[in-house]
């Protein structure tokens, strides 16, 4: 809509007609305000049986059962543990191999290891949801009540068009328009345990999406038939220490995306024509 700088560029009303709502740009106006308006967008009805949804099976932190168990040497495993766990992931698996490691190294490891953990105990608590899981954390901080259990985690109306996000239990997403007979359906490998949703300002095409271990920008072409679009559409934004994720927001003009986290005293604010990470500190 055009900016008014004054109320007399306003267009003009019919004689005993009064301004009832703003309908695509155009002022709608009637005889009184219990008029009834022709709308032309109609929102669909729309159900979700829970059996239809299928959820992940298998976390997975727990897809290394999967695998046979096979010989390693310390150097091998201490690289994985630091892949999968960090600095604690590493020095715990130094410490619990007392006979393939030298001694020296493996009590400086565990004396390392317990200093770490008693810090950790005493940022827990002073912040006590640091300590919460993965899902808990979301659960907590989630704007959707009984995040756990609901069949749709998350909603979103596109601010310009008649179209809406729905991201559903099983952390698919699907995109509604009453002007469209297909139906997109956004999958990718790490959207998972969905908190929030935004449309893009300004932009028909740009989704965000808030996971569980990072921020997902979708692009999705309104004019695609395609029902299945591929994950190559989406974007992967991740910072460590940064999730999960739990909640986003656009700027007014789009240029600008900003996420939270519980796990993060930072707010990440991402400029959009580069997606580049810049932290503010509040």
């Amino acid at each position: 809509m055009a900016k008014m700088c004054s109320l007399a560029l306003f267009p003009p009303l019919p004689y005993g007609q009064i301004t009832l709502c703003e309908s695509n740009n155009e002022l709608l106006s009637g005889t009184s305000s219990n008029e009834a308006l022709k709308q032309d967008f109609i929102p669909p009805s729309l159900h979700f049986p829970r059996e239809s949804l299928k959820l992940h099976s298998r976390p997975e932190s727990s897809s290394k059962a999967a695998f046979l168990d096979h010989s390693e040497t310390l150097w091998m495993r201490s690289a994985a543990a630091w892949r999968d766990g960090g600095l604690s992931g590493l020095l715990n698996e130094i410490t619990t191999s007392h006979s393939e490691a030298p001694k020296w190294l493996s009590v400086t490891s565990g004396c390392i290891l317990a200093v770490l953990r008693w810090v950790s105990s005493f940022h827990g608590s002073l912040f006590p949801h640091v300590t919460l899981s993965s899902e808990d954390m979301i659960t907590e901080f989630s704007q959707v009540l009984n995040w756990p259990d609901c069949v749709v985690r998350a909603f979103s109306w596109h601010p310009h068009t008649d179209k809406f996000a729905v991201a559903l239990l099983d952390d698919s997403i699907k995109i509604y328009n009453p002007k469209s007979a297909i139906t997109p359906t956004l999958k990718h490998r790490l959207q998972r345990n969905v908190a929030a949703v935004q449309w893009k300002p300004l932009c028909a095409s740009a989704l965000a999406v808030a996971c569980q271990n990072c921020l997902l920008v979708w692009h999705v072409d309104p004019c695609s038939l395609s029902t299945r679009p591929s994950s190559s559409c989406a974007q992967v934004l991740s910072h460590p220490g940064h999730s999960p994720v739990t909640s986003i927001a656009w700027s007014p003009s789009g240029s600008l995306l900003l996420s939270a986290s519980p796990m993060d005293m930072s707010m990440m604010v991402r400029v959009a024509c580069y997606f580049y990470n810049r932290a503010a500190r509040y």
